[in-house]
């Protein structure tokens, strides 16, 4: 698909969700008005839609061998990336986790400095350290 074809079709599939509802909403209001409008929407969207793709699809294909074979080192390679990026997200979820509790408990001593209250000593304490002999 050459840039002129992408162009056009990325119009025609703007142009197909603007104007119907322009028309609705220049024109009289009515609830059979926005039927028709919703209507022609949605068939003019996947009309062309279908269109975009069959002209896509359509395009003579050229297959040539690939030169360079990767060897095997190259596939342990993209599976060492996606192992590292999937345990560097369970471990920020881990991390994430454990210190959600410390916010909500920093988050209810600052509530209660804003209502005028004196936060409880053991209550400031309990949050920042781990012993339970804060009280």
């Amino acid at each position: 698909m050459n840039t002129i074809t992408m162009i056009l079709t990325a119009a025609a599939l703007i142009l197909t969700m603007v104007v119907p509802f322009a028309i609705f909403y220049f024109g009289e209001r009515s609830r059979r008005r926005f039927r028709k409008s919703l209507t022609a929407n949605i068939v003019s969207f996947f009309g062309v839609l279908l269109i975009a793709s069959i002209v896509m699809l359509s395009g003579t294909v050229t297959v040539h061998a690939a030169e360079d074979a990767g060897s095997i080192s190259t596939g342990m390679g993209y599976i060492a990336a996606a192992l590292v990026t999937g345990i560097s997200g369970i471990g920020s979820g881990i991390a994430v986790a454990s210190s959600a509790s410390a916010a909500l408990g920093a988050d209810e001593i600052f509530l209660a400095s804003l209502k005028g209250h004196v936060a409880e000593p053991y209550l400031a304490a309990s949050v920042f350290t781990s012993s339970k002999d804060c009280r």
